[in-house]
């Protein structure tokens, strides 16, 4: 029996969670690991072939100045399958919650984070902005305090999977027929490799980018999350600036990390540093590059070439630039 035959035979066991009369949205499905709760139908849906989500391990707090973070999380890439239920009038948060979380660990999902409410989880609107749907954020905007958020993960030979659920009340009065109901919102990432779509710059386009402006950027240098190490894909970028040096003999370049602005900023700073000097030592070691004509710095966050509102806008606020000594 394979493994979405094991999957269905489990959930059928879950009675709760068997199948009803939908009235979902068009072009909508329930993802084929994870059933729905009777009853329930799809209001919002959309999938990505490659896209971030940002999983919460910690509580959510105030950063001031309506800056909403999280004690901890965790960002998690691949294809994400993003579907918003809307559950039977009589179902309750925890009811629906303690199911969703009941199916997960007879699947083997181990647990990452769970909290209940304000107190719980901290600052609701961290919830309501990381979580819900695009345009349909405003059906969440009135959550008081009654919601409850899980994150959870399964390792894979196929490959890892996490999960966050965000279980909510309607607690507002913009769609009336939805005032007082059950909403949630199941999102699972299928982490798997990006497919390689990018077209590396060569040597003597970074060497005239330098000419002409006196600095360049580059999206081609990835690392592993919140971390220095130079992921393997960067290599053939990293290629073209020990050649471009090669062919100018005379040139000197410092190397300047940048981040999106998840974190704080004493955080994002000592993480772009460690990041460009990570390149810096590599062009050294590995390719021949004398050190005197190579320096390294970091910015954190302060020079942003896109919005950080979006996970598009953080991917290219997050690069490493060269310019000119």
């Amino acid at each position: 029996m394979n493994n979405f035959k094991r999957f269905i035979c489990l959930f059928a066991a879950l009675t709760v969670m068997q199948g009803a009369a939908w009235a979902d949205i068009q072009g909508s499905s329930d993802h084929p690991l994870f059933p729905r709760f009777a009853g329930s139908e799809i209001i919002g849906h959309k999938v990505s072939d490659y896209d971030e989500l940002i999983m919460a391990l910690g509580k959510a707090y105030d950063a001031g100045y309506n800056d909403k973070r999280l004690e901890k999380d965790k960002r998690v890439e691949g294809r994400i399958t993003r579907n918003l239920y809307l559950l039977p009038a009589e179902k309750t948060t925890l009811q629906v919650f303690r199911n969703y979380e009941k199916t997960l660990k007879a699947q083997g999902f181990s647990t990452l984070f769970s909290c209940a409410g304000n107190g719980g989880c901290g600052w609701w609107s961290w919830f309501v902005g990381a979580q819900t749907l695009g345009g349909l954020r405003d059906y969440a905007t009135q959550l008081g305090g009654d919601f409850r958020y899980l994150s959870a993960y399964l390792q894979r030979k196929e490959g890892d999977i996490y999960v966050s659920l965000l279980v909510y009340n309607y607690d507002s009065s913009v769609v009336r027929a939805w005032a007082g109901r059950t909403m949630a919102e199941l999102n699972v990432v299928e982490v798997e490799p990006m497919q390689q779509e990018m077209v590396f710059i060569k040597a003597k386009d970074l060497a005239n980018g330098i000419t002409q402006q006196g600095h360049i950027a580059l999206h081609q240098i990835h690392f592993d999350t919140d971390s220095d190490i130079i992921k393997a894909d960067s290599r053939p970028a990293i290629d073209q600036i020990a050649l471009m040096l090669k062919n100018n003999p005379d040139l000197k370049i410092i190397l300047v990390g940048h981040t999106d602005n998840q974190g704080d900023l004493q955080y994002n700073m000592d993480l772009s540093q460690r990041r460009a000097k990570a390149v810096m030592n590599s062009l050294e070691s590995d390719y021949g590059i004398k050190r005197a004509r190579l320096g390294a710095a970091g910015i954190g966050y302060l020079a942003p070439i896109a919005s950080n509102r979006s996970a598009e806008g953080r991917a290219e606020n997050r690069r490493v630039e060269i310019i000119e000594q």
